[in-house]
């Protein structure tokens, strides 16, 4: 399939892809809207089979600025408390993505990543409860931070603490804890020279699917909280661990 220079930012994805692309990000955008994550978990093994160019760097600035309008429309629901050692957690695990890709190839990281989220739906599928405490705000953040930097995945373990919580609160906290984390994250990735003006560009051509699927999810949240909220979050789980398995194993 022949290949298209997309204007003048000297970026080559052919059509097809992006019209790909735009309803991947379309799906994983109405998923987070609904249940409080999803964009990523969703969007990045599809993305990494199709166009790697767009993850992380590009997924992870696209995902701050809709949890940003997320933080705005369920701010009656946030945890402000919960939020701040969210975010405490999840500085700690970019930093030390950053320092861990000092050292070594980021392609290893991915592998990793797969196997991590794995264990957070075993976890979940388990019907495992956490206390929402102080020590596993700063656990779940930090892996948070860690899969998120590493491959802008860092919704499973959060939504394993928030799963048998109200939707307004798992939407609106986890939100709190994304736009923080997010923003650290694309820091780390600056850092290590993992993120410039081409990633900028890239975010670009995420934004049209991201609103649209923002937009869709007000109706699609209401949905979620009629008593769907909890196997939906282990459902998408439990895709985004299927699709790492056929992408790396």
């Amino acid at each position: 399939m022949p290949s298209y220079n997309i204007g003048f930012l000297d970026i080559d994805i052919s059509y097809p892809v992006l019209a790909l692309v735009s309803g991947v990000v379309f799906v994983g955008a109405m998923l987070q809207g609904s249940i409080g994550f999803g964009l990523g978990t969703f969007s990045v093994p599809i993305l990494l089979l199709f166009e790697p160019s767009f993850v992380p760097g590009p997924m992870l600035l696209v995902a701050f600025f809709l949890t940003l309008l997320l933080l705005r429309r369920e701010r009656a629901s946030v945890a402000f408390r919960e939020v701040s050692w969210g975010i405490v957690g999840r500085g700690v695990g970019s930093a030390v993505v950053a320092v861990v890709f000092s050292f070594m190839a980021s392609e290893w990281m991915p592998p990793l990543v797969a196997v991590l989220v794995l264990v957070a739906l075993a976890i979940m599928a388990a019907g495992w409860k956490l206390p929402i405490t102080r020590g596993s705000l700063l656990g779940v953040g930090f892996m948070s931070g860690v899969l998120g930097t590493a491959a802008s995945i860092g919704g499973p373990p959060l939504a394993m603490l928030y799963m048998h919580s109200e939707g307004g609160r798992v939407r609106g906290t986890l939100s709190g804890i994304f736009v923080a984390g997010t923003l650290l994250s694309v820091v780390a990735l600056v850092a290590s020279g993992m993120f410039g003006m081409h990633e900028v560009y890239l975010t670009g051509f995420l934004m049209p699917g991201v609103l649209a699927g923002f937009l869709v999810s007000r109706r699609t949240a209401r949905i979620a909280d009629n008593g769907y909220l909890r196997p939906t979050i282990i459902a998408v789980s439990a895709l985004a661990a299927v699709l790492s398995l056929v992408r790396y194993l």
